[in-house]
């Protein structure tokens, strides 16, 4: 498993699904998680992400162009959530939150 810290902010998450999907690690491997969770687990890989502005933009303007603009109002909205960070799918572009988020 592979596992992305970023900020807990839309910028930091953005910049870190950008980043997972760049390195081209299979879904099935990935996982992002927020700094301020610190929830270490064995046999895991962790890289820290720094948050780039100009990543995040190209994520955001990638989901309202090729899904919706309301697909990116709802992953924003979830990125914001104290209740979980979205579970992302780099890949297919899908977000799913773990607060219980409609898939979109």
């Amino acid at each position: 498993m592979i596992t992305y810290l970023c900020e807990d902010t839309p910028e930091g998450i953005f910049t870190a699904v950008y980043d997972a999907w760049a390195a081209k690690i299979p879904d099935d491997r990935l996982h992002l998680m927020t700094e301020q969770e610190m929830n270490f687990s064995l046999f895991t890989e962790y890289r820290q992400v720094e948050t780039d502005q100009e990543k995040a933009v190209k994520v955001a303007r990638s989901i309202r162009q090729k899904i919706a603009n309301e697909a990116y109002i709802q992953v924003y909205y979830a990125s914001l959530s104290n209740e979980g960070l979205p579970v992302w799918s780099a890949r297919s572009g899908y977000a799913w939150s773990c607060a219980g988020m409609q898939s979109i």
